[in-house]
């Protein structure tokens, strides 16, 4: 860890003029010495001496060892910027003050455990792929400052190289800076600032940066990561557009998936803390027993580069083997959960943002589904049947789990029976597991429902009565 005052430039050793004309002069003399020695054929030894005392006041007055300003560094390193120096100087400066480069700040926090004071976090750099490649090739570094009125702590130097090492066209930096019992108590006492720092060289840690850039004021140290509250105020206010388009119901191999397009519109002129793209998403759908959730989309990968006040999260819920058609019926709802980070959600289940009530009017359903549907709706009108706690069973898990052994081997008994042009019979079974309904219909249009019953000592199920459905 390092400390330093960022006011004040190193001190480099720059020889002063007056003393090169010195030297050179000396250098001189003793040359003029050596030829005049040499022409009355005076042995070359005693000539030798004068060089080397010439030598000797070029080390004594040249030396940056005896210089009282040298500070311990390299004297070879010139006070003039090289041409690497000055293009890494104008592409961190570009990196910092471009509006087409976004530096987010996320996960940021401040924790003391067992005498350890720690400010930890991570900043996402999204920047053009010119300038990533660019970021990438050069010799460049970063340093993360937490700071108030009272004190300033820096991080180690990040390699910009390790920063800008991916496919994409942006750099993440995981920070954290150490504190000293005296350092966190000085920050406790005023606003603490976090600012990221850029500079033209890797291994120096007495260079000053070349650019910087402010990431957040925090009113106290140890609340330095608190914001769900922003968050939610945002998500919830009329600020927000939540829409979900080109919904479909489909299947993949036993189980329903509901697929869709949630879109996510963030007014640009939101509070600086509340970063939308810097959190992780999920979507939920929500039933009156049940809810199922997508995988996790990170802010990062869902909003436009070129807009960033848009997102699009192109999501996928499945369900384990559930009818994902009762569950719609039963007026389920679309959510939309945040994440602080990967595992840690701003607000319980309870309290996600609602994005739309599902009904299966507004949702594009598979051709076999479709069908589905149909047979058991026109059994129904035609009948006193309701089939409302009932749930459909796919054909696959009846089949496939042991647990429906013996209801398996009715289903199949049945399809058996079917003639060429039958529709593949479809199973209902009640919550409790223990009673149901078969729809069957034939090729002349007729539908047959067989009502089933499980005899829970045998663990056997048997039809206990066949309805005939009748236009």
């Amino acid at each position: 860890m390092n400390r330093e005052n960022h006011n004040e430039a190193p001190t480099k050793y720059k020889m002063n003029e007056g003393k090169k004309r010195e030297i050179l002069t000396h250098l001189k003399q003793a040359d003029n010495e050596v030829l005049h020695k040499k022409r009355n054929k005076i042995p070359l030894i005693p000539s030798l001496g004068v060089g080397f005392a010439a030598l000797l006041i070029f080390i004594l007055f040249a030396s940056p060892i005896m210089d009282p300003l040298y500070d311990g560094e390299s004297s070879q390193k010139d006070t003039t910027l090289s041409q690497m120096d000055q293009e890494t100087t104008q592409v961190l400066e570009k990196m910092m003050t471009s509006k087409d480069v976004t530096i987010s700040l996320f996960n940021e926090n401040y924790k003391e455990s067992e005498g350890l004071n720690q400010v930890t976090g991570m900043i996402d750099i999204s920047v053009p792929s010119g300038l990533s490649n660019e970021l990438k090739s050069l010799q460049s570094s970063f340093r993360v400052r937490v700071s108030n009125e009272n004190i300033s702590v820096m991080s180690d130097k990040y390699k910009g190289a390790t920063i800008f090492n991916n496919e994409s066209a942006s750099g993440l930096l995981k920070f954290e800076i150490n504190l000293t019992e005296e350092e966190a108590t000085q920050l406790k006492e005023k606003n603490v600032d976090l600012s990221l720092y850029a500079y033209n060289d890797v291994e120096d840690t007495h260079t000053q940066p070349v650019a910087h850039s402010n990431l957040k004021t925090s009113k106290e140290l140890e609340k330095l990561g608190e914001r769900p509250d922003a968050i939610r105020d945002l998500f919830t206010s009329k600020k927000v557009q939540l829409n979900v388009k080109n919904l479909k119901l489909t299947k993949e191999g036993a189980q329903d998936k509901l697929t869709g397009m949630v879109s996510l519109t963030v007014p640009s002129s939101i509070n600086a803390d509340v970063k939308p793209s810097s959190l992780t998403y999920t979507v939920v759908l929500n039933g009156q027993e049940s809810s199922s959730i997508s995988k996790k989309y990170s802010g990062k990968s869902i909003f436009f580069r070129n807009q960033p006040e848009k997102a699009m999260i192109p999501f996928e819920v499945l369900f384990n083997g559930e009818d994902a058609t009762h569950r719609i019926e039963g007026k389920a709802g679309l959510y939309l959960n945040i994440y602080k980070d990967e595992n840690t959600p701003l607000w319980n289940s309870e309290e996600s943002v609602r994005i739309k009530t599902l009904n299966l009017d507004n949702i594009y359903l598979d051709p076999l589904t479709s069908l589905r549907l149909a047979v058991v709706q026109e059994a129904l009108e035609t009948t006193d049947i309701t089939i409302e706690d009932y749930v459909y069973m796919n054909s696959q898990t009846i089949i496939q789990n042991e647990k429906y052994k013996s209801l398996g081997i009715l289903y199949v008994d049945l399809i058996k029976s079917q003639k060429k042009g039958d529709i593949k019979p479809y199973v209902y079974l009640d919550r409790s597991q223990t009673k149901g309904y078969i729809f069957e219909k034939k090729k002349n249009g007729k539908i047959n429902i067989y009502q089933i019953l499980l005899d829970k000592e045998t663990d056997k199920w048997s039809i206990s009565e066949t309805i005939y459905a009748q236009k």
